[in-house]
């Protein structure tokens, strides 16, 4: 029971410290050292860990030494009582055992790898490691240099003073770092550094942050995606939103967070081996409805634009360049279908078509090797309903409308009882596409 309590009670500590030395650093208040370490605005999370390891290993000597006294008093105001006396050894036993697994756990982990509790790591080989940064600081007028594992992927103030540096010696896995000549990423932007290929294992080497001048910065790491720029040619005006990673459907931007803001250009991040090509349809209107396009647009080079309020504004348009966003006038991309593609092995993707609701009537079978978008029905067919195969998506089009469907409109079994309440209920076009589960 005693030795329970005492285990709450270090873990209290420990919490009510942690969160307290994180509301001090909020309020920008010098962290005492700690066996030689000390934090403050730009520590790394590695720093952390280590500095809150020797924080604990010292509190743990501190409430041990506690727990003795408490318990040697005890111990001699028993009078002999044995509930007393028993009482008294028992928290000893339990003070000792505690300081031997905490020193145990620090002389261990000392005699594994002493950079584990050293910040000072300068004998780290960055060739073992995916990402080595290196830290140039002044500590009382002494140049001091430390090698980390880690660095922030976003740094709203980097308040690098004269004769100090940053630089990131290895990255594996970068895509972009965007430098800001303002703090909390404002003012305008610095294309530090750049990849350009899709290859998740480029190392990128000797990033000097320092040298750009930049107030701020965001690190971008490489993942499979759609990334939407704020300007053209994949330029960011708003670091704090711009790169948008879009990874999966959204059915309304306004509502992500941070907030969208307009799209100007655009990119997509796929696998080496083309097994995960993500794709997307984007929706002039929140709910995947509106004015709609597909991007990129490269299924045989076209991209399906909607213009005007006829059956003939339905324009297939080559792209004007590579990663041009679909222009919708003065509106901007509102909601979005994610799905990824195996360029290499492309699936039939089957949908029906039927003259009447709830899947009846006269029928229209369609089925598209890869990703079909976007297609006229024949002689005029009308479609009032559709059936679709697992994991199937379909735009339906009419004039200048689009509307998605999928599994969520199943009104039976796999059926898609009625169009005739969409936005799209005279429909003279269709994209078909698989969609992920």
């Amino acid at each position: 029971m005693k030795k329970t309590y005492l285990l709450r009670l270090a873990l209290v500590i420990f919490i009510g410290l942690f969160f307290c030395c994180f509301a001090l650093h909020a309020m920008e208040i010098q962290y005492p050292e700690v066996n030689g370490v000390s934090i403050n605005n730009e520590t790394t999370p590695t720093v952390y860990i280590v500095y809150f390891f020797n924080l604990l290993v010292g509190l743990g000597g501190i409430v041990a030494f506690i727990v003795l006294v408490k318990a040697g008093v005890q111990f001699m105001m028993a009078g002999g009582e044995p509930g007393k006396v028993s009482e008294a050894r028992n928290q000893m036993v339990g003070a000792f055992i505690g300081l031997i697994v905490l020193y145990s756990s620090y002389l261990i982990l000392s005699k594994v790898n002493k950079d584990l509790i050293v910040v000072n790591v300068e004998g780290i080989n960055c060739e073992s490691v995916p990402i080595c940064v290196e830290k140039t600081t002044l500590v009382n007028g002494v140049v001091k240099k430390t090698t980390e594992m880690s660095i922030p992927t976003a740094n709203k103030n980097l308040d690098l003073q004269e004769g100090e540096s940053l630089i990131i010696k290895k990255y594996t896995g970068l895509k972009e770092i965007w430098g800001f000549t303002e703090p909390d990423f404002k003012g305008s932007a610095i294309p530090v550094w750049r990849s350009v290929t899709n290859d998740p294992n480029e190392v990128a080497v000797d990033i000097d942050l320092g040298a750009s001048n930049a107030k701020s910065y965001r690190i971008i790491n490489k993942m499979i995606g759609i990334y939407l720029y704020d300007k053209p040619n994949f330029e960011v005006n708003d670091g704090a939103i711009s790169p948008f990673i879009l990874t999966s459907s959204v059915d309304d931007f306004n509502s992500t967070v941070p907030k969208f803001i307009k799209t100007e250009s655009a990119e997509t991040v796929s696998n080496m081996d083309k097994t995960s090509v993500p794709y997307a349809i984007f929706f002039s209107e929140p709910k995947f409805r509106g004015y709609c396009a597909k991007f990129p647009g490269n299924d045989a080079g076209a991209n399906l634009y909607h213009l005007g309020n006829n059956l003939a504004d339905l324009k297939i348009l080559l792209p004007n360049a590579i990663g041009a966003v679909p222009s919708f006038g003065n509106d901007n991309l509102a909601s979005a279908i994610v799905y990824h593609v195996n360029e290499n092995v492309r699936g039939d993707y089957s949908v029906t078509f039927y003259s009447e609701t709830n899947c009846s009537g006269e029928f229209f079978p369609q089925s598209s090797p890869g990703s079909l978008f976007a297609a006229m029905f024949a002689n005029e067919f009308k479609p009032k309903s559709m059936r679709l195969d697992s994991g199937v998506g379909v735009v339906l089009m009419q004039a200048d409308r689009c509307q998605y469907f999928s599994a969520k409109d199943f009104c039976s079994g796999n059926c898609i009882c009625s169009i005739l309440e969409s936005d799209v209920p005279d429909a003279n076009a269709y994209g078909i596409f698989a969609v992920d589960n």
